[in-house]
């Protein structure tokens, strides 16, 4: 298996991001321990309120990979991304257990 580093530029923490459904805001970081390494973990907060499907939110879950350099730059880290369905399945029970989130996503 190849792994591949990509770089991730972090999200300002409590500032809100509006789109054209909605909004959402990134809450905080969390640099989890998993299995020897640490997984970068950003938690936040998504409203619908624009949508023409309706009004509704949730807490998710966005999870760029295992952090390979912390801070490169001012606003950058580098990251792994999880590729392994077993592996992501089992921190996304890790990450449900812990956090009061309904969506968890994967950076590809």
């Amino acid at each position: 298996m190849s792994t591949t580093v990509r770089t991730y530029k972090h999200a300002k923490v409590g500032e809100e991001v509006r789109a054209i459904g909605g909004m959402y805001v990134v809450l905080r970081e969390v640099r989890m321990p998993w299995q020897g390494r640490e997984l970068l973990v950003v938690i936040g907060v998504g409203h619908f309120d624009t949508s023409c499907c309706g009004v509704g939110g949730c807490g998710f879950a966005d999870v760029p990979g295992f952090v390979v350099g912390w801070h490169v730059s001012e606003d950058e880290s580098e990251v792994e991304p999880v590729t392994d369905p077993d592996e992501r399945a089992t921190i996304t029970h890790a990450i449900k257990e812990k956090e009061k989130v309904l969506e968890i996503r994967f950076g590809d």
